[in-house]
């Protein structure tokens, strides 16, 4: 039988922040490998929150930053990376 990947992991950090890629065309291939990974009674949410990222309507988005200590999410100027924006994840 075939182990999933992420059975015993504890922590996925993503790297969607431009430094690693400038393409973003893997990220769909990527969301749909963690997909498979998520009970199926939550795989539809899975796809709608990421659907959300992508169409910049989630306060997570591709492009920034999570700040974990602080528990923002930063949106940064890609030149100086320097903070422009900060936001937590309550609704306003």
């Amino acid at each position: 039988m075939e182990r999933s990947i992420i059975e015993n992991t504890e922590l996925v950090i993503f790297d969607f922040d431009g430094t690693l890629y400038e393409d973003t065309d893997h990220f769909v291939y990527y969301s749909e490998q963690l997909k498979k990974q998520l009970p199926e009674d939550v795989q539809l949410l899975f796809t709608k929150e990421y659907e959300k990222i992508v169409s910049r309507e989630h306060v997570v988005t591709i492009g920034k930053v999570y700040d974990v200590v602080r528990d923002y999410v930063l949106k940064l100027d890609p030149v100086q990376s320097t903070v422009v924006k900060e936001k937590n994840w309550k609704p306003i």
